[in-house]
């Protein structure tokens, strides 16, 4: 699987600290750029 590159904006979102990502239909990876959010 590739990342679309639309989510590259969540990765250079430095203030970003949470993220509800659960009613959703992404599909694919998460980032890993975003695994130090809860």
């Amino acid at each position: 699987n590739t990342v679309p590159s639309n989510s590259v904006g969540f990765c250079q979102s430095p203030n970003l600290k949470v993220a509800d990502f659960s009613d959703n239909f992404f599909i694919g990876r998460i980032p890993s750029c975003l695994d130090h959010l809860p």
